[in-house]
Order: C-alpha cells, then structure tokens, then sequence
C-alpha cells in the first residue's frame, strides 16, 4: 500500500514536472540594410569563366530571388606580374556590363596566369570596392582511385583526387571534369545531378 503511495505521488510529480505550456512568441527581427554582393571568378583555362556578378542581399522574409543585379558598375582587374620582392608591375582590364543578364561582367581577353596577382576594383553608387588574390602554383596530381558502387542495379562510380599540397598554402580544390568529347566540364560550383 505504501508503495503505491509513493508510486502515484512520483507519478504526479514526474506529471506536473514535465508538463509544459505552449505559447507562440513573436521576436521582431530588424530588417538590415541591403548590401552589396560581389561573386568574382579567376582562372588559367578559361577567359570566358573569369567574370563578375554583381547583387544585392535580399530580405530572408519576402525572399525575391530575381537576379537583380548592378549593371552601372566601373569594373576592373589588375593583374600584377611580381618582379622583384616589394616590385609588381600592373596591367588592367576593363571589363564589360552583359547587355543580357544584369550585374554580369566579363572581359574575354584576360585568362589567368599562375603566381601572378590579381586586384578587382569596382566603383558603384560613389562607393569604392576592391579585393586581392593570386593564382597558386599548380600542386600535381598524384594519383586517382575509383570505387564502383551498385544501387538498384545502376553502377555508379566515384572518383578520388589523390596530392599532397604545400603545408604553406591552405588552399581549397575544385576537380572539374569532362564526360566525353565534348568541350564543356561538368561539377562548375557544384556535384553533378544523379
């Protein structure tokens, strides 16, 4: 008897303990400024894959996911070749508004050259914007392995890029690849569909 005494106490207590209220709570969010968003690429292949896109943030509670884009900008690249320690001598590019997608910029005579040093500069809205990379010296391919795998009997295959990079370097790959004889890689930014 005395046991079940306690059993129901603790049972009621356990109830009361874990019951819980609900109530909506509604935390005002403060809408930020728009900002602007530059998404620039550089490369040694491919001058038509070094480009600029040139946005705005967009408001994360009505979402407009139409690419509005800044196409009033001055753009421009300057590639440095390093001479000497503290000595760079600069070339600039211009590049040039897409009359087709707004915010697109491009210049089909620069490609990328490996160890030099690229400076974009843009001036949008009287406000200034600049940025410093360089293209790292190319880190070789030591050997590639693939595992075929079988789902609902489709074979797929999956492929690993084997190096060993420079401890000073920290850089991040991006493998591209081509199925085929055509000219175009697959896997630009992202994985490939299934």
């Amino acid at each position: 008897m005395q046991l079940r005494k306690y059993s129901f106490i603790l049972s009621l207590l356990s109830l009361i303990l874990l019951a819980s209220c609900q109530k909506d709570i509604d935390i005002a969010v403060p809408q930020d400024d728009e900002k602007i968003v530059v998404e620039a690429y550089i490369n040694n292949l491919y001058s038509n894959l070094n480009y600029v896109i040139i946005t705005k943030t967009i408001n994360y509670f009505n979402p407009d996911f139409s690419l509005k884009g800044f196409g009033n900008a001055t753009v421009k690249i300057n590639e440095g070749s390093i001479i000497a320690p503290g000595d760079t001598v600069w070339k600039q590019y211009a590049l040039v508004a897409s009359p087709f997608l707004q915010g697109y910029y491009n210049n089909d005579t620069l490609t990328g050259k490996v160890g030099y040093v690229y400076n974009l500069e843009i001036w949008l809205n009287n406000e200034y914007y600049y940025s410093l990379t360089t293209i790292p010296q190319l880190v070789p391919i030591d050997s590639l392995t693939r595992e075929i795998v079988s789902s609902n009997n489709v074979p797929k295959a999956f492929l690993t890029v084997h190096f060993n990079e420079p401890q000073s370097l920290g850089q991040n790959y991006r493998v591209m690849y081509r199925m085929g004889p055509g000219p175009g890689f697959l896997a630009w930014g992202g994985i490939c569909g299934s």
